[in-house]
C-alpha cells in the first residue's frame, strides 16, 4: 500500500477545518478529521484512481470529494501526497494559482 503524506498546506487546511467545526462541537471536529485521514490512508492509498484527474489545476493532480470537501492529491506506485483539503464551495481555481 502507498505511504500517505500531507503537505504543510494540506495540514494547515485540516487545522482550519477542525477549528471551524470545533467552534460548535470539538468532538465532532476530532471525528471529522479522523474520517478524512482514514479516507486518505485506506481508500486513496489503495485505490487512488477512485478520484478524478484535474490537470487543469496542476499537472498530475487528482481530486476526490468527501462530504462537502475536496481532497486534492498526487500519487505514484509507492506514495500518495495530499496537496490540499478544501471546501467545495470555495473558489478552487484561485487557490491553485500560486501553486
Amino acid at each position: 500500500m502507498r505511504r500517505v503524506t500531507f503537505t504543510d498546506r494540506a495540514q494547515a487546511d485540516l487545522e482550519e477545518i477542525w477549528w471551524y467545526i470545533a467552534q460548535d462541537n470539538p468532538d465532532r471536529a476530532d471525528g471529522f478529521i479522523d474520517e478524512l485521514s482514514t479516507v486518505c490512508r485506506l481508500s486513496l492509498a489503495s485505490m487512488p484512481t477512485i478520484g478524478k484527474p484535474c490537470d487543469e489545476l496542476l499537472p498530475n493532480l487528482w481530486r476526490l470529494p468527501y462530504r462537502s470537501y475536496l481532497l486534492f492529491y498526487r500519487f505514484g506506485s509507492e506514495h500518495l501526497e495530499v496537496i490540499r483539503v478544501l471546501h467545495g464551495a470555495r473558489q478552487i481555481e484561485t487557490l491553485f494559482e500560486d501553486a
